[in-house]
């Protein structure tokens, strides 16, 4: 079967020998390997990722297939028919993809797709949509939320109201959300996870091939992403649907009957506004990619001393309440 495109002229056409088009994303792979090997045939190899995503307000698109062919960026989608569903779901796929300039929008289907108006082609965020980071962590400081124009206050800053969201819908579940995420990367251990005595931090990427750094310890769950390289738009955008993702984990769980977290594995909310700029922030070290802590999580922190606390938040609603002398004695969860 030769697919049709609208692929630059330049590239390669495509035939396969079968189409699924109840489960498209399986045909990523036949269609990828088919372009990697004419694009080397024709002595012009190009760079392809099977299996990556982009993150919008609304949601998050999977892209089946990016190729980058001197210097430009495809995202490659994939569709049952030439029927109107797809032609809508490609129009709008094709307006966010190529909103930023940098990116092209491809498609491959059994039928041409003629035009349509746009219509909804996100879905909700899932962990599938992040992978292991295996490369050195890159130096730099990685932070849950900083001071950006227009958003200088973390106490009324939107990602405060996130984090807020976050760790109530992650009460009672943590220890399924640690395995879920671990599971994800390539490192679970079944349906539940006990969060760990001591900070362990995994990098990965985040939707969009976005560096992150994913955070678990006896204080809870956190997200870090790198300050100097991340739009504090995806930034909001994905604690937005992190939040969301927490939810719907814990209303599932409850509705299928499943036992919530004990009361000695949780960990009840707290966040303190250590710094105007910086809230749980660390570094990456330059000689050899390691990360090393250089401030402190947002979710019980514990402070270094030249820093003060401008702001105490507690949020009770029935959790734990933690002591006043784990945010000012001791510093026990110092690293690095």
């Amino acid at each position: 079967m030769k697919l049709a495109t609208n692929a630059p002229a330049h590239w390669p056409t495509i035939a396969v020998a079968a189409w699924d088009t109840v489960k498209t994303w399986n045909n990523a792979e036949p269609v990828a390997i088919a372009l990697d090997r004419d694009f080397v045939a024709a002595g012009t190899p190009c760079p392809i990722l099977l299996y990556g995503s982009r993150l919008h307000d609304e949601g998050v698109l999977e892209v089946p297939i990016q190729v980058t062919d001197k210097g430009q960026k495809y995202c490659v989608f994939l569709y049952p028919s030439g029927a109107a569903d797809s032609a809508e779901a490609f129009a709008t796929t094709r307006q966010f993809i190529e909103s930023d300039g940098s990116s092209r929008a491809v498609y491959y289907a059994p039928e041409p797709l003629g035009d349509a108006a746009p219509r909804n082609p996100y879905g909700p965020f899932r962990t599938r949509y992040i992978a292991l980071f295996e490369d050195a962590v890159p130096a730099g400081e990685y932070a849950m939320w900083w001071a950006t124009p227009g958003d200088s206050d973390f106490a009324t800053s939107r990602t405060f109201q996130l984090l807020d969201a976050f760790y109530r819908a992650c009460d009672s579940i943590e220890t399924f959300v640690l395995a879920d995420v671990l599971q994800a990367l390539g490192k679970g251990r079944g349906p539940r996870t006990a969060l760990p005595d001591d900070s362990n931090r995994i990098a990965m990427y985040g939707p969009g091939e976005q560096l992150l750094i994913f955070g678990a310890s006896s204080k809870g769950l956190r997200i870090f992403f790198p300050v100097h390289s991340t739009d504090p738009h995806y930034r909001e955008r994905l604690w937005k649907h992190v939040v969301e993702y927490a939810r719907r984990f814990k209303s599932n769980l409850e509705l299928a009957g499943g036992a919530l977290d004990p009361n000695p594995d949780r960990r009840g909310f707290v966040v303190v506004v250590v710094d105007s700029r910086f809230v749980a922030t660390f570094a990456a070290d330059a000689a050899d990619g390691t990360i090393r802590s250089t401030a402190y999580p947002v979710h019980d922190v514990v402070t270094p001393s030249r820093w003060t606390i401008p702001a105490l938040r507690r949020r009770e609603d029935g959790l734990e309440r933690f002591p006043r002398d784990t945010f000012t004695h001791g510093f026990k969860d110092r690293e690095g």
